[in-house]
């Protein structure tokens, strides 16, 4: 079992236990070090909501985070070395747009 902070409304925070997840082909095991607390996790809390964004589930605030590799990767035919120094982009692309292939952060239906 892991500890995480969990926002599941307006002025609603909890430390709970939450199970290892296990990983998924394209996924990595990496060690946390550095991890932000974003204004829109701040705002989450305050007010349940961010613009038009309202929370529906628990989630766990701090998308902002950098860490250590805890194994070998190979990315695009590339070895990462297990100790290397890493940030993640806590999104994943949405439906590609060949008009937009350069901007997948704005495919349609993407998440972060």
């Amino acid at each position: 079992m892991l500890k995480a902070i969990v926002i599941s409304g307006k002025g609603m925070i909890n430390l709970k236990d939450i199970p290892a997840l296990e990983t998924k082909s394209g996924q990595v095991i990496f060690s946390p070090k550095y991890i932000g607390i974003c204004g829109s996790d701040l705002h989450y809390l305050a007010d349940g909501s961010v613009g038009q964004s309202v929370i529906r589930e628990p989630f766990i605030p701090g998308h902002e985070i950098s860490g250590v590799l805890d194994e070998t990767v190979i990315v695009n035919g590339e070895t990462i070395p297990a100790g290397t120094n890493i940030t993640v982009h806590p999104a994943t692309f949405g439906d590609k747009q060949d008009l937009l292939a350069e901007r997948p952060e704005i495919w349609p239906n993407g998440r972060y």
